[in-house]
């Protein structure tokens, strides 16, 4: 059994490899890394570098989690295309208010003719709350 080693220590060329090494971490520090957190209405998406938000409000965390593993998995940074996800995270924020709205407003009229009419607004709403949430998945 051999007690010494048999093999030569390598020379490596240290001002190569602390080039290659610089010039690694200029590729991660162009990249970002995105995550998730909580925000007051639902959750937000942020470049934990520069602690900008690239996407707010979003309704369900495991869509924000989804979002935000799609940019990290990007190569190249670039400018995210997010106004057209914005806007449905807010159509789906404004169709939930309304569904809240019409509830109560069925609970508490004494109208008939009220009722009805809020209940027919009230299944338009549920539908397009629905039909968001199903763009925002798709995103």
């Amino acid at each position: 059994m051999a007690l010494r080693r048999t093999r030569k220590n390598k020379n490596y060329n240290k001002t190569k490899l602390a080039g290659k090494l610089d010039n690694l971490a200029s590729n991660v520090a162009k990249k970002g890394v995105f995550i998730a957190v909580e925000s007051d209405p639902g959750y937000k998406v942020i470049d934990y570098i520069t602690k900008n938000v690239i996407v707010d409000y979003f309704p369900y965390k495991n869509i924000a989690v989804k979002f935000a593993e799609m940019l990290n998995k990007e190569k190249e940074p670039k400018s995210y295309p997010t106004s057209n996800l914005q806007k449905h995270i807010d159509r789906y924020h404004k169709y939930y208010n309304d569904i809240q709205f019409y509830n109560h407003t069925i609970k508490s009229s004494n109208d008939s003719f009220k009722v009805i009419s809020v209940g027919s607004r009230l299944q338009d709403a549920i539908h397009m709350l629905y039909e968001t949430k199903r763009h925002i998945n798709i995103f």
